[in-house]
């Protein structure tokens, strides 16, 4: 046991500085925090514009730290009598690489997800996603918003050509976990 003591010390003192070494890089983004005004559960008023019907109901949140707090995942469903509203998800994170926040967007309707990426601008998260192909030489984006005024969370979903919007869905939420 005697001449394997060094080798054994040697081994762990390895392992102790590649932890710490890594540990950083595992680290949620602290730039994540200015995100943290969607963690909750939110309700209220949707208003909805979709495929030349318009509608109005509510909208149902929960947003909470997932992944050790490197994701914001973003849970919502709504209820607008005639209209048939998929359930749907994001995960956000921030990527120090090109400094802005992206977004994974998936809902019922299809197998596609829907990437954006954006930052904050005027106290409002904005995200633009990739283009979107339509797969008739025309392309569309949605612009997504999201900002805390007073106790009410606003959430802005935008389509367009990007350079023309169209709102799709506006909400206004008020917390329902307070």
């Amino acid at each position: 046991m005697g001449r394997f003591f060094p080798l054994f010390v040697a081994f762990c003192m390895c392992l102790g500085a590649r932890a710490q070494n890594t540990a950083g890089q595992y680290a949620p983004p602290k730039q994540l925090d200015s995100a943290k005004f969607l963690i909750g559960s939110w309700a209220g008023d949707a208003n909805v514009s979709m495929e030349g019907k318009n509608g109005k109901g509510t909208a149902h949140t929960r947003t909470a730290l997932v992944l050790s707090g490197r994701y914001l995942q973003f849970n919502i469903a709504f209820d607008v009598a005639d209209m048939n509203l998929m359930p749907g998800m994001m995960m956000l994170t921030y990527k120090e690489e090109d400094r802005s926040f992206h977004s994974w967007w998936f809902d019922s309707t299809n197998a596609d997800v829907i990437h954006s990426k954006g930052k904050f601008e005027g106290g409002k998260l904005i995200l633009m996603s990739d283009a979107i192909d339509l797969g008739n030489s025309q392309k569309f984006f949605v612009r997504t918003s999201f900002s805390r005024i007073s106790d009410k969370l606003k959430m802005l979903v935008e389509l367009g050509d990007g350079a023309k919007f169209e709102t799709a869905i506006a909400c206004e939420l008020g917390k329902e976990d307070k």
